[in-house]
């Protein structure tokens, strides 16, 4: 089981790649681009599709960006504690 739910990892970070043709590192290496727009990164800890790192360099290269971790939390927008943040962000932009 383990094994067929690696290889459907895989085959959806490869078909999004295609999608949206994001090289490796494009963020990165545009981010003067969006230097200037405020930012809020929401990650979770223990993230396998987009590993932890990544968004720890992405906080590291854009100044104008504040980092959250989910501390109990995978990727998906459906997990409790990145709900919870994301709302909290919303809520916080109302006001």
């Amino acid at each position: 089981m383990m094994h067929q739910q690696h290889s459907l990892l895989m085959i959806n970070t490869d078909h999004l790649h295609i999608i949206f043709h994001i090289l490796e590192n494009q963020i990165l290496e545009d981010i003067n681009k969006i230097k200037d727009i405020p930012c809020i990164i929401v990650h979770g800890q223990y993230d396998i599709v987009c590993p932890i790192r990544q968004a720890h360099d992405l906080h590291k290269a854009y100044d104008n960006a504040e980092l959250i971790i989910a501390k109990d939390a995978g990727h998906s927008l459906l997990e409790p504690s990145i709900s919870k943040e994301i709302l909290n962000i919303f809520d916080n932009v109302i006001e």
